[in-house]
């Protein structure tokens, strides 16, 4: 019974807070009503396997390392917001691994693309 609920597109409509997104980032995989989703769904989960997300773990590591020594240089301070730096982090892979761009955000680089992207 649970394959079946889990499994079925009957029962993956979006929340309110997706619906919320779709002006800023609009209708696509992420926040596409149910009949959408299931439709591109398919075209898409090959994107994800183990096999390609495999080539993407020198990027991770990368970027886990420029993460590191960004957060190591405010060892002395009493405390440090990594929200920020996480979140050029994760632009930073997003960039490199699905468009092959290395953007160095999180080292000061491309600074007006991080700030468009947090407005």
């Amino acid at each position: 019974m649970l394959q079946a609920v889990l499994s079925s597109p009957e029962h993956i409509e979006k929340s309110r807070e997706y619906r919320l997104l779709r002006p800023w980032i609009g209708t696509g995989l992420i926040t596409s009503p149910r009949t959408k989703w299931h439709k591109h769904r398919k075209l898409v989960t090959p994107t994800f396997h183990f096999s390609i997300l495999d080539t993407f773990i020198p990027v991770f590591q990368k970027q886990a390392n420029v993460l590191i020594s960004k957060i190591q240089s405010h060892i002395q301070e009493p405390w440090l917001d990594i929200v920020p730096l996480m979140s050029l982090c994760t632009l930073d892979i997003i960039c490199e691994t699905a468009m092959g761009v290395s953007m160095n955000l999180l080292c000061g680089e491309n600074c007006d693309y991080s700030e468009a992207m947090h407005e």
